[in-house]
């Protein structure tokens, strides 16, 4: 899974974007230049991890959180950047924990 999310984000990603995995399931992306509306993922990016695992025939769901933080308006600390994305992801997780996309079983 952490396969086919890191490689997704690579392709959605711009080249001067960056995407690291901080720890467990949890990636940070830092998108130079990017408002809040263009920071904010789109449903065609998250819908690609289930069309990558699709062909694997397995019963996987997928969900996608994120949180947004804005440097240097939010904040301007990489932790502090970090932490006020990952609570607003945490919001959401909350709000949508019923909303998945699932890789359906061929």
């Amino acid at each position: 899974m952490l396969r086919a999310a890191a490689a997704t984000l690579k392709k959605a990603l711009r080249t001067s974007d960056s995407a690291f995995r901080i720890g467990g399931d949890e990636f940070a992306l830092l998108l130079p230049q990017t408002d809040l509306l263009g920071a904010r993922f789109e449903p065609p990016r998250r819908n690609g991890i289930a069309e990558m695992l699709q062909p694997l025939q397995l019963a996987v769901t997928v969900a996608m959180d994120h949180g947004v933080a804005i440097f240097p308006q939010d904040a301007e600390q990489a932790d502090q950047l970090i932490r006020i994305a990952e609570s607003a992801s945490n919001r959401l997780k909350h709000a949508n924990h019923n909303k998945t996309t699932t890789a359906p079983r061929a």
